[in-house]
């Protein structure tokens, strides 16, 4: 099977002076696992909105067992996200709530996105949407499997008044099946 995915392994939205988070998720109180219930991804600040996800990582060496842990590579070590998911088709998910911007300024949205090919197969590719409300639309990220490792991916916008916003992240499909972006 020639396949690429793609990890949100770390998310964080910070102010970009000075640089304090005002959002932050790592995926780490999520349980491995398929989840293709749409509502709220368990132990985590997002809901799934359509479409399926997988939560990889390495369990607890108990009764959760590891899920692809192999995806979580550096530079996170736990879980991360796989939106390309399963029987239920790419994911999108949200943050649960919307995230609240209190002072007007410059922000930067950062995450990382892990790709992966198995099989050598190395032109595999995916791409993933972010959207923040109306501060970032249709911003697209496109991650090639030969490219691992990856820079983080960050984008700055500006708040002109206070606000509040929905992080929302869409697998948008790559050029094989179950191609797809993890968010």
């Amino acid at each position: 099977m020639k396949h690429v995915k793609f990890l949100l392994l770390f998310l964080a939205v910070v102010l970009a002076a000075p640089a304090a988070a005002i959002f932050s998720e790592d995926f780490e109180g999520a349980t491995p696992g398929y989840d293709g219930t749409l509502g709220i991804i368990a132990g985590t600040q997002f809901s799934l909105v359509s479409g399926s996800i997988d939560v990889n990582g390495p369990g607890n060496g108990g009764s959760i067992a590891p899920y692809y842990p192999e995806l979580c590579v550096a530079p996170t070590s736990g879980n991360c996200i796989d939106t390309t998911g399963g029987e239920s088709g790419r994911g999108t998910m949200s943050t649960t709530v919307p995230i609240s911007f209190t002072t007007a300024g410059a922000y930067v949205l950062s995450f990382d996105l892990e790709g992966w090919s198995d099989s050598g197969f190395t032109d595999a590719y995916a791409t993933v949407r972010v959207d923040l409300g109306s501060l970032i639309v249709n911003d697209q990220f496109t991650v090639y499997g030969a490219n691992n490792p990856y820079l983080p991916a960050g984008i700055l916008f500006q708040v002109i008044a206070p606000t509040q916003a929905t992080l929302t992240f869409t697998d948008l499909g790559g050029n094989y099946s179950f191609a797809g972006a993890i968010t």
